[in-house]
């Protein structure tokens, strides 16, 4: 699972920087590596310092899209066919 990213899903709680009307988002992270470690040769603009993904955690994200213009690994998307909105990348 290393080069995969997968599809999670996340309600908006509050949005600082964009004229986003959402109230739930799926987006794609690589939440098996500490997000120190995620950004490599295929992918590199990742920051962050969050070590783990937990059901019920609040995060603060950087999201953009289209995701294949930042993501061109395989996806693991349990959600494929169930969710219609854009699949937004965390930057």
């Amino acid at each position: 699972m290393y080069n995969y990213a997968t599809i999670l899903k996340y309600h908006v709680l509050e949005v600082h920087e964009a004229n986003w009307k959402a109230t739930r988002s799926t987006s794609a992270l690589q939440p098996f590596k500490p997000r120190s470690e995620a950004a490599d040769q295929r992918v590199e603009a990742i920051g962050g310092n969050l070590k783990t993904f937990r059901s019920g955690q609040v995060h603060r994200m950087a999201l953009d899209v289209p995701i294949d213009d930042h993501y061109m690994g395989g996806i693991v998307n349990k959600y494929f066919g169930l969710e219609t909105g854009p699949i937004y990348w965390g930057v």
